[in-house]
């Protein structure tokens, strides 16, 4: 598993659950690699935005998710 700057350490299993996991520790690994990273997810190819969503919504941060994505797909 990785570790962050943070010290943090994220388990990778899926695009989608790892920025919905950045986003969750987003005060522990940093705003700024949070929105990177979604940001990144958001220009690739094969993102799916809609997945994402509902992820994070089920990990209790969809609200913030979905404003983060929202300049971003505009």
């Amino acid at each position: 598993m990785p570790k962050l700057d943070s010290g943090e350490t994220i388990a990778i299993s899926s695009q989608e659950r790892t920025v919905a996991d950045l986003m969750r520790l987003r005060s522990r690994v940093g705003c700024d690699l949070a929105l990177g990273a979604l940001r990144r997810y958001l220009q690739g190819g094969d993102a799916k935005p809609g997945e994402l969503l509902a992820l994070a919504r089920r990990l209790r941060v969809g609200s913030i998710v979905a404003a983060a994505m929202e300049p971003l797909l505009a």
